[in-house]
């Protein structure tokens, strides 16, 4: 929990080429928590979330993860 590896370039495209396959596929609402790693313990309907969003014991995305590439919006 205290090392996290930065993602790649390519990863980072990856990462929201598939969200927003996803997002457009399932109709999902472009827009994520503002405490982008801290668990919710009700989140609201919809969204992007990632592990530590609905799991207190999870730590996934790395803190560096940078949202904004998602092309999503902060709630």
């Amino acid at each position: 929990y205290r090392f996290f590896a930065q993602y790649s370039n390519a990863q980072m495209k990856s990462v929201a080429w598939l969200v927003e396959h996803l997002a457009s596929t399932f109709n999902i609402k472009r827009v994520y928590p503002l405490d982008r790693s801290a668990f919710l313990s009700s989140p609201p309907t919809g969204g992007i979330y990632s592990h530590s969003h609905v799991r207190e014991d999870k730590s996934d995305v790395h803190p560096g993860f940078v949202w904004e590439s998602l092309n999503a919006k902060p709630y």
